[in-house]
């Protein structure tokens, strides 16, 4: 048997909704999403009761039993997490708060695997695939959005079936630069050889000042990021494994929510 992870969405997903999406889809785990039984505590007895349903709540995970959706505070949740068999929880929402908030604890990813097992997946023979999908190019978009003043990324690696997207906010001050190291966020950025001379080229190809230096480039972001001298903290990029106009609807969406208030 293999783990259930249940996302629940309203029609339209509202943008705290569509950000889990985006979290759970950088994590190893699989999911559905609901539209239906978010509201239904009958649905969730006879399918969640052996899991947990979890709540985001004022920045805090919350991770309770079905029983207790009878408690008006508890309606509503986010998601339903059902593993095959007893776990341990207080992993699992060590695990659960890196994906969905960030906050960095002491868990143990294969150990986190084995007790939220997924689908398996049926293994293709490398010389069945067609040759289309053996295209050895890496794909690079940009899009810039002139009201939001930011500019989007989107790269294709080969071989691999989501792109890295990412974005830098006030474009026409930071320019291109934050984009050669926002990649390295994700742990899959950086490990294929042909990663950096990819960005190498992108640099030549933008036509930035400068001679290429990764190293460089990462230690002055990293730094950035740090309490310094000028008061001035850059907070850590951000990668979505969505492609680019998904994530300028985001930006947008986050946008027309922040002018409402």
């Amino acid at each position: 048997m293999s783990t259930i992870l249940t996302i629940f969405v309203d029609n339209p997903q509202t943008i705290d909704q569509l950000n889990i999406i985006l979290k759970f889809k950088e994590s190893p785990l699989n999911f559905m999403m609901d539209g239906v039984n978010r509201n239904n505590p009958s649905w969730f007895i006879s399918n969640g009761r052996v899991g947990k349903v979890g709540k985001i709540l004022g920045g805090l995970l919350f991770l309770y039993d079905v029983e207790l959706m009878d408690d008006e505070y508890y309606h509503q949740p986010d998601f339903l997490l059902v593993p095959p068999g007893d776990v341990d929880w207080i992993m699992i929402r060590v695990f659960l708060e890196d994906v969905l908030l960030g906050i960095k604890g002491d868990y143990d990813i294969d150990e986190i695997m084995k007790m939220l097992p997924q689908p398996i997946t049926q293994c293709i023979d490398p010389e069945t695939i067609p040759e289309v999908a053996k295209n050895e190019d890496y794909e690079f978009t940009k899009l810039y959005d002139e009201k939001l003043d930011t500019m989007f990324y989107e790269v294709r690696k080969p071989n691999t079936d989501l792109p890295y997207t990412t974005a830098t906010k006030n474009y026409k001050s930071q320019g291109h630069t934050p984009f050669f190291t926002a990649l390295f966020i994700c742990n899959s950025w950086g490990v294929s050889r042909n990663d950096v001379p990819f960005l190498e080229e992108l640099w030549m190809h933008l036509e930035m000042d400068g001679v290429f230096d990764i190293d460089g480039l990462l230690k002055d972001a990293t730094e950035a990021c740090l309490p310094n001298e000028s008061g001035i903290i850059n907070s850590e990029p951000s990668v979505y494994r969505r492609d680019l106009l998904q994530v300028q609807d985001l930006y947008r969406s986050r946008s027309e929510a922040r002018n409402i208030f």
